[in-house]
């Protein structure tokens, strides 16, 4: 469950990953629509979910919202590092 942007979008198509996620990919959206924290809020419940995953240094509003749309309200949000920082910096020093 990705309650944020989604950088992973490639990774998990190549590895045939299931995954739900507020954006398709690193939209520019600023916010995520009703019906998509809705539905990812019962996915949530649904799958049983103990965490909701975070591109890092996000602000967690879409995570902290769908988490507060689900029955237990009990999740934890935790980022996950997208390494597209490193990646460009190895790129542009070698």
């Amino acid at each position: 469950m990705f309650g944020d942007r989604f950088p992973f979008r490639y990774f998990v198509d190549d590895y045939s990953l299931d995954y739900f996620a507020a954006f398709v990919g690193c939209s520019a959206e600023t916010e995520a629509s009703f019906e998509t924290v809705i539905f990812l809020a019962q996915k949530v419940d649904e799958l049983g979910c103990k965490a909701i995953y975070t591109i890092e240094n996000s602000d967690k509003k879409i995570a902290e919202t769908i988490k507060s749309s689900t029955q237990s309200k009990d999740q934890t949000t935790l980022p996950i590092a997208d390494i597209s920082g490193i990646c460009a910096f190895i790129f542009f020093t070698v």
